[in-house]
């Protein structure tokens, strides 16, 4: 419900509307969906505890699942109960979060879907510092091949954007702790798309998500088609060798002191101003 409303408010900013102009239409039908969503609230039910059988668990494992769609993302976490041999106990909903996307940043899904894995990393210290609960596994889930092959093979991306989130990844995360999953699977996808009414009711698969009526050994350490990663790798190889940085990364190696970059640098400044100068001469 609040992501809907964020997704609304979205909206508005997105066509600048002032606080006094009227909403359009399509705004408007999109609200009337959100009001009549409100009964549901009714049917919200939060147990006392996660589970009567926490005690009992061998294994306390916390999973987060991480999606994102053109205009939202999501992070769910969920608490997993093993007992003796990795049988499951039981399984809670913990928390979930939902941003939207910003206005002014031009993102492809994948890079995105990257967003919503370091946000998931993140998520995961606020669930740990919020708890007394001591996890014995971190399990991060993605429906990503793009974000799985990167994390996975430690891949160096040309732009700025992706490689600050990889590293916040792998500071956060061990590569171990990743995972793929179809987007069948995937818990997080209801905070990003929102096609329907969803329900309330404690057993939906917002709260029961379709990956825990599985055995283990069907989405923990499956991997994505062999040739989509291959194809995502050598995507990855050529825009390393088309290496935008370069000439940056050549004046830095080559100065000695930071002074010397900063006079390299204003030269550098200087000879731009009067090349522009020259071009708008002519």
């Amino acid at each position: 419900y609040t992501a809907k409303i964020k997704l609304l408010y979205h909206w508005g900013c997105k066509d600048k509307l002032e606080w006094n102009q009227f909403i359009n239409e399509k705004h408007i039908s999109y609200w009337e969906r959100i009001l009549s969503m409100l009964p549901e609230i009714t049917k919200i039910e939060i147990p006392r505890s996660y589970s009567l059988d926490i005690d009992k668990a061998v294994i306390k494992q916390l999973l987060i699942f991480g999606d994102a769609g053109k205009e939202m993302i999501c992070t769910a976490a969920y608490i997993r109960l093993l007992g003796n041999d990795r049988k499951q106990i039981d399984y809670r909903f913990m928390a979930s979060k939902t941003y939207t996307v910003p206005l002014k940043q031009n993102r492809t899904i994948p890079e995105l879907e990257l967003k919503a894995s370091a946000r998931s990393v993140k998520f995961k210290k606020q669930i740990e510092d919020s708890h007394t609960i001591k996890f014995d596994e971190i399990v991060y889930l993605t429906d990503s091949s793009c974000v799985w092959t990167w994390i996975k093979h430690d891949a160096n991306r040309a732009t700025i954007y992706m490689a600050n989130r990889l590293k916040t990844i792998k500071e956060l995360s061990l590569k171990d702790q990743w995972n793929w999953i179809p987007t069948h699977l995937q818990a997080a996808d209801f905070g990003t798309k929102f096609d329907s009414i969803p329900s309330m009711n404690y057993e939906n698969e917002w709260y029961c998500p379709k990956v825990f009526s599985l055995n283990e050994n069907e989405w923990m350490n499956i991997e994505p088609d062999k040739e989509e990663v291959l194809e995502i790798l050598a995507h990855v190889e050529n825009e390393e060798n088309l290496d935008t940085n370069y000439g940056i990364k050549k004046l830095i190696n080559s100065s000695s002191s930071w002074n010397k970059l900063i006079r390299k640098t204003g030269i550098l400044l200087k000879l731009k101003a009067m090349l522009r100068e020259k071009v708008l001469q002519k």
